[in-house]
């Protein structure tokens, strides 16, 4: 399935962030001490630009979104910038983000990214997800205003499928 991941016409910002667990990034091959130079989302049906994206990345022992998530609670100051510009978007594709700033896994921990736009953009967005039932992994919303601070949180277990793009 797929569903419209952190943008849509109506709202100035969104954001998402998700949990990705250690194990799944071994999984991936993604082990210590690796550079993550960029990761891949799995677009759906719609596509379209995220305009003025920002990608942050952090290690974490978050193992997932507690009973409430009122509030946007990443806080952005604390992560690693890895990528900021404009993502194009084709329909039914993986979509590729180089960083442009390697991050260095150390592999003990989960992986928190978080993918945010700052400005309108052109369409409502969607990315293919795996449920994470019962664990909510994801966090998103959306907001008017042209900050994403305070951002109201709706906790998800549909998280975006991601790859790595490449791991040195």
């Amino acid at each position: 399935s797929s569903y419209a991941f952190c943008t849509t016409t109506s709202y100035r910002t969104g954001y998402s962030s998700s949990i990705y667990t250690a194990q799944e990034l071994n999984d991936m091959g993604i082990q210590i001490n690796n550079r993550i130079n960029g990761i891949s989302l799995h677009s759906g049906a719609t596509g379209g630009t995220i305009r003025h994206a920002k990608v942050y990345v952090a290690e974490t022992t978050l193992e997932g979104y507690g009973t409430t998530a009122a509030n946007d609670t990443t806080d952005r100051n604390t992560m690693t910038l890895v990528y900021s510009g404009d993502l194009v978007v084709p329909i039914n594709s993986w979509v590729d983000i180089t960083f442009d700033t390697p991050f260095v896994y150390s592999g003990n921990n989960n992986l928190l990214i978080s993918l945010i736009h700052d400005t309108n953009t052109t369409a409502a967005v969607s990315f293919y997800y795996t449920s994470t039932s019962p664990n909510y992994l994801n966090c998103y919303g959306y907001r008017s205003a042209t900050s994403t601070a305070g951002n109201s949180a709706v906790r998800s277990y549909n998280r975006p499928n991601i790859d790595r793009k490449s791991v040195v």
